[in-house]
């Protein structure tokens, strides 16, 4: 069984700003992120990774690479996997969105036609480009290898919402991990999850 192994980039600047960066330029990873991107390699190592695809922005195309090295691959950039484009709302704190416009993510995940009209991608929008390319690059049940994605937050709830069949307004609630690992089955048109937020478990020890 081949298996997709969707991985959230490291943390980046905004995510300890707490700022909506969307598709914006230089949001680097922190060197806390290049320590969660080099766990995710290490953990990936050993799971016979036969091609890497990452979006564009820098904090996901450098946990690419950091992926790559560890294990032997050149990441392939593709669009599909990209940030929201956050519209007007881009590099704004969280706290002024939501002193100013209120609970933006609640709006985005019920696809509010306010959201659209900020310039934001809707949730539809971003689900159809993340599954297009995960049925793409499936490998398949009788595959012996697997296929990294590595995107952002919301692509990859996209994809969690398909699989566990849940609206996506319950992920408020619900975290991705920075540079964790989430894995997917994809049989006959169905998407099965076999593990979410895989990540070095010192890092739940630590937070506490």
């Amino acid at each position: 069984m081949g298996y997709i192994i969707l991985v959230r980039h490291g943390q980046a600047r905004n995510n300890v700003e707490k700022r909506l960066s969307g598709r914006m330029d230089g949001v680097p990873l922190t060197d806390e992120g290049r320590q969660q991107a080099a766990d995710a390699a290490a953990m990936l190592a050993d799971m016979k990774v036969s091609a890497i695809h990452t979006s564009p922005i820098e904090r996901a195309a450098t946990t690419a690479n950091i992926l790559g090295e560890r294990c032997g691959i050149t990441p392939q950039t593709d669009e599909r996997l990209t940030e929201i484009d956050m519209g007007k709302f881009t590099g704004m704190t969280f706290e002024e969105m939501e002193r100013e416009h209120g609970n933006i993510f609640a709006k985005f995940y019920d696809s509010d036609v306010a959201i659209a009209h900020k310039g934001v991608e809707t949730f539809e929008q971003v689900r159809k480009r993340i599954l297009h390319l995960l049925w793409e690059v499936n490998p398949g049940p009788e595959a012996d290898e697997n296929v990294v994605l590595v995107t952002h937050r919301d692509p990859i709830v996209a994809v969690l919402s398909e699989a566990l069949t849940i609206p996506p307004q319950n992920f408020t609630r619900m975290n991705v991990e920075n540079a964790s690992l989430n894995v997917f089955a994809g049989i006959n048109n169905s998407l099965t999850l076999l593990a979410w937020n895989l990540v070095n478990p010192s890092r739940f020890i630590t937070a506490r």
